[in-house]
C-alpha cells in the first residue's frame, strides 16, 4: 500500500509541476481564522483557493441631502446595505461569508468608521470574522459615508480570471484563479491633468503586465490613490479605454500628493517554471530597484496569510507608533511560521509627515533589502483610528 500512496503522490507532483502550481501536498485547502487575542493580532490563512476581489461597495439607495455629517443611524444603514450586497455577491460567486477574508473600510469621517466598524463586529462572530482594514477618505459617490471592498475565498474556478457581472451588466467584482499572481506597488506617471495622469500610469501598468507575461484580462483589482476625488469618474473611464468597458475592479481612496495619481494592481500569471521560487520580488524593466519596496510581488505558494490594518497600541510620536507596529508584525508572523521576508504586499496609510518619514527610517531596519514586500504609501485624512497616525495593511506567506 505504501509504494501505491507515493506513486499517486508522485503522479500528483508531476501534475502539479507541469502546470505551475506549487508542489505542497500537506497543506489542507480551505479558511482558518485566528481571531487574536488580547495580545496578538487576529489573522486569516487562506490554502489552495480562489480569491475573489471585489469592487469598492456603496449603498444602493442615498439620502438627496444628507446631513453633515451623517447620522450614526444613517451609517449604520449603508453599511448593513453594502453586506448585504456582499453576500449576495459571495453567493453568486460560489462563496459565502464564512470565506470572507478582508474588508477594507472607507468612511468620510472618524464617527462613521466607529459606526461601520461596530456594524460589521455585530454581523460577524469574532471566530469568523474578517480581517478589517480602514482609511478616512471622500468617497466617488455623492452623499456616501462608507465603503467596502473585499476579499473571500472560492473553493471552485476556471483557470483565468472570471468577471463577475450584476443583470445590468455592471462589474461588481473578479475571481483570481488558484494559481500563480503577482502583486504590483503603486506606479504614478505625472501628467498635466488627472486624466492625463491615470493614461500614461496606465500605459506604464500594462507595461509592467507585459514584463509579467500577464493579460489586460487577468487583471483582478486596481486601487488608485488620487486627488481629487472628483476625478473618479475620469479615472474609471481611462480604464475602460485600456481594459475595456467595466473589466477591472476599482478602488478608490483620495491622496495628499503632489501626483494627481498613483495605482496599485492585483493580477493573474502564467504558470511560471517549474522551479520557479514560492515567491519572487521582480523589477521591470526601466525601473530602478528600491531597497525598502519591491516593484512586483509574485508567488507561486498555495498559502496567503491576511493581515488587519495594524495601528500602534498606544498613541506616541511617529517612531514609536511604527516600532509598536512592527512588534506585533513581527509576533504575528512568527505565530504563523512567517517572516519579514516572506511579506508579500504592503499599504501604508499616514495622516502625519512625521510618521511617514519615521517609516522610511526605519523599514530598513526590519526589512531585508532583496526581499521587500510590494508596496504603497499614501498620505491621508486620517486613518480610521482616533489619536493614531499611520497603519499598515499587510498580506503575507508562510516560510
Amino acid at each position: 500500500m505504501r509504494w501505491q500512496f507515493w506513486a499517486i503522490a508522485a503522479v500528483a507532483i508531476t501534475m502539479m509541476q507541469l502546470t505551475g502550481l506549487p508542489t505542497v501536498l500537506s497543506q489542507t485547502p480551505g479558511v482558518r481564522y485566528d481571531p487574536g487575542t488580547a495580545e496578538t493580532i487576529p489573522v486569516v490563512t487562506v490554502t489552495q483557493q480562489a480569491l475573489l476581489h471585489t469592487v469598492q461597495l456603496s449603498a444602493t439607495t442615498i439620502p438627496q441631502s444628507p446631513p453633515q455629517p451623517p447620522a450614526r443611524t444613517e451609517v449604520q444603514r449603508q453599511t448593513q446595505d453594502i453586506l448585504q450586497q456582499l453576500e449576495g455577491l459571495l453567493a453568486e460567486s460560489g462563496s459565502d461569508v464564512n470565506k470572507l477574508l478582508k474588508l477594507h473600510l472607507v468612511a468620510t469621517t472618524q464617527e462613521a468608521m466607529d459606526a461601520a466598524v461596530a456594524t460589521i463586529e455585530s454581523r460577524y462572530p469574532i471566530e469568523r470574522r474578517p480581517v478589517l482594514s480602514r482609511v478616512i477618505s471622500r468617497l466617488p459617490r455623492a452623499g456616501s459615508a462608507v465603503a467596502i471592498d473585499a476579499v473571500a475565498a472560492v473553493a471552485k474556478s476556471d483557470f483565468q480570471v472570471q468577471p463577475i457581472l450584476n443583470r445590468e451588466k455592471k462589474l461588481l467584482g473578479a475571481i483570481l484563479p488558484y494559481g500563480p499572481h503577482a502583486y504590483i506597488s503603486g506606479q504614478a506617471e505625472p501628467g498635466k491633468t488627472p486624466e492625463e495622469a491615470a493614461a500614461n500610469t496606465i500605459a506604464s501598468l500594462k507595461r509592467t503586465l507585459d514584463f509579467l507575461g500577464a493579460r489586460p484580462s487577468d487583471v483582478v483589482q486596481a486601487k488608485c490613490f488620487l486627488t481629487p476625488m472628483s476625478a473618479a469618474v475620469t479615472v474609471s473611464r481611462e480604464f475602460d479605454k485600456a481594459f475595456g468597458p467595466s473589466r477591472v475592479p476599482l478602488v478608490f481612496v483620495e491622496w495628499k500628493s503632489s501626483l494627481p495619481i498613483e495605482i496599485e494592481m492585483i493580477t493573474a500569471c502564467p504558470p511560471g517554471k517549474t522551479k520557479a521560487p514560492a515567491l519572487e520580488f521582480l523589477t521591470p524593466p526601466g525601473m530602478t530597484t528600491p531597497t525598502i519596496y519591491c516593484r512586483v510581488a509574485r508567488i507561486q505558494t498555495p498559502t496567503l496569510l491576511y493581515l488587519p490594518g495594524l495601528v500602534s497600541r498606544q498613541p506616541g510620536n511617529g517612531e514609536e507608533q511604527v516600532r509598536d507596529i512592527f512588534a506585533q508584525l513581527r509576533t504575528a508572523l512568527s505565530s504563523h511560521r512567517s517572516d519579514f521576508r516572506h511579506l508579500v504586499k504592503a499599504t501604508y496609510y499616514v495622516s502625519a509627515e512625521d510618521s511617514s518619514q519615521k517609516l522610511n527610517e526605519l523599514r530598513p531596519l526590519y526589512y531585508d533589502p532583496k526581499r521587500p514586500p510590494a508596496a504603497s504609501k499614501a498620505q491621508v485624512s486620517g486613518i480610521g483610528w482616533p489619536n493614531r497616525s499611520i497603519t499598515m495593511d499587510l498580506i503575507a506567506v508562510p516560510k
